[in-house]
């Protein structure tokens, strides 16, 4: 008999959001491959400019890698923290999880943009808007794969040194 669900592991759960993960990751390219498919069938042009929501989201998963989650769940409520220096004892993670933070979001809307700006642009008609909207659902897919990602990094017991 199965465990109800309330009592699977924490590695399980961890295994679970990793494969999510993985999967909507491959699923975006897949999207991106499809739509490419479908431009070159109607003769449009699919240049750079479309592959630039994917690259800027990988890129955002990259830095999402890169940040201290743990940093920042904890709570720094003083000035010091919000304005990047703390007493002695401040080591300065949490100003640079919330940077890290900050650019990683900032280059998964800036790849959103692009593919909001590329399918009402170029694909605006109703007859092949495929293109368009399948670049609008890679970024969508690679940000929940991102945000998985890092909900499966915050269920990470607490490591003394990770390096």
């Amino acid at each position: 008999m199965q465990p109800p669900l309330t009592q699977i592991s924490r590695p399980q759960v961890m295994g679970l959001l990793h494969g999510f993960s993985g999967a909507t990751f491959a699923m975006s390219w897949f999207l991106f491959a499809d739509g490419a498919t479908f431009a070159a069938e109607a003769q449009k042009k699919f240049v750079f400019v479309m592959w630039l929501p994917g690259l800027l989201c990988c890129v955002m998963m990259v830095l999402m890698g890169l940040v201290n989650v743990k940093a920042l769940q904890e709570s720094n409520d003083d000035d010091a923290a919000m304005f990047g220096g703390g007493g002695p004892t401040d080591d300065g993670d949490g100003i640079r999880a919330r940077v890290f933070f900050f650019i990683a979001a900032t280059f998964g809307l800036a790849g959103m943009s692009i593919a909001i700006w590329k399918m009402a642009d170029t694909y605006n008609t109703s007859s092949d808007s495929w293109p368009g909207v399948a670049l609008l659902l890679q970024t969508l897919c690679m940000m929940v794969s991102s945000g998985l990602l890092v909900a499966a990094r915050m269920r990470r017991p607490q490591e003394e040194n990770p390096f």
